[in-house]
């Protein structure tokens, strides 16, 4: 691959080769693939993606601050309007907004630049 980007889209394009169609009997062992998930080890970056929508989503593990974690934190992955870096979309278990530091005001902008950002809204 070129650049990230691509390097991405390949390790995409491998698992998507291994799917199991919508569509395929349940049973016997054999179910449609439901979702795919890979991570960049050296990056730190969750990738996910919900087969029946038709956005990829990610968290940059980097951007989380593990020692001041309160609590468990939930997304729903099969939300058709997410899309892109959704540290930020997470809440709390109770749906409250959980206020990471990095998706306040004033450290969001520089965290995120340059990637997609919330509800794939493009950060600049």
């Amino acid at each position: 691959p070129g650049n990230y980007a691509e390097a991405i889209a390949n390790v995409k394009s491998m698992i998507a080769n291994t799917n199991v169609p919508f569509g395929a009997p349940y049973g016997g062992g054999i179910y449609p693939t439901w979702w795919e998930s890979f991570v960049d080890v050296k990056g730190l970056r969750y990738y996910f993606n919900w087969l029946t929508t038709p956005n990829m989503v990610w968290i940059d593990l980097n951007d989380i601050d593990w020692e001041s974690m309160d609590g468990i934190l939930m997304l729903d992955p099969r939300d058709i309007d997410l899309v892109g870096n959704v540290l930020c979309d997470f809440t709390t278990l109770d749906g409250d907004d959980p206020m990471l530091d990095v998706c306040n005001e004033t450290s969001a902008s520089s965290v995120l630049e340059g990637h997609i950002g919330l509800r794939g809204v493009a950060t600049e």
